[in-house]
């Protein structure tokens, strides 16, 4: 029961993107710059482009499993670990507020 209480929680959160932080396309592939410390993270994937475009501030970590299961022939389970990967990534790299 407490697990899943956690879980829920965290699917309710709503994940937002630093102010400095740009979209870049180049070349075909797509970055996520960091504009002040310099950092650079590559995006390797649709999913992750997707996922990016979407943390807006204003959807919670369902709404883009959500939006994304609308997309992607892919089960619930795997899309939120993806974005659940992902939003760890760009926490660790000070990618989100």
């Amino acid at each position: 029961m407490m697990q899943l209480l956690i879980n829920m929680k965290r699917l309710l959160k709503i994940p937002r993107l630093n102010e400095d932080i740009e979209l870049i396309k180049d070349d075909g592939k797509y970055f996520l710059c960091h504009r002040f410390s310099s950092k650079v993270l590559l995006l390797l994937n649709e999913v992750a482009i997707d996922i990016v475009n979407r943390i807006d501030g204003e959807n919670s970590i369902s709404n883009i499993i959500e939006k994304l299961m609308d997309k992607y022939q892919v089960s619930s389970e795997e899309l939120e670990n993806d974005v659940q990967d992902l939003l760890s990534v760009l926490q660790i790299e000070e990618f989100l507020c």
